[in-house]
């Protein structure tokens, strides 16, 4: 495991996969406010590999990881 991992909890990181993760925002505008980024990061959305932009749209619009980690009462 490497260093930056370890503290995923500490960075609100609730899903770290090979190109993709989820974490919470710290501040956010609403209860439960994630986001998804790619990793490594990449500077634009569109320069994505397309197998990178599918795990980062994959990962943030299913709720599973969601479900599991923060138990919502529902998504929007």
């Amino acid at each position: 495991m490497k260093a930056a991992e370890r503290r995923d909890e500490e960075n609100l990181i609730l899903y770290r996969g090979e190109q993709a993760y989820v974490l919470l925002n710290l501040y956010p505008y609403n209860s439960g406010h994630a986001n998804g980024g790619a990793v490594p990061a990449y500077g634009d959305f569109a320069g994505l590999p397309n197998e990178v932009g599918t795990d980062v749209l994959a990962l943030t619009s299913a709720p599973g990881a969601l479900t599991s980690c923060y138990l919502p009462e529902g998504f929007k």
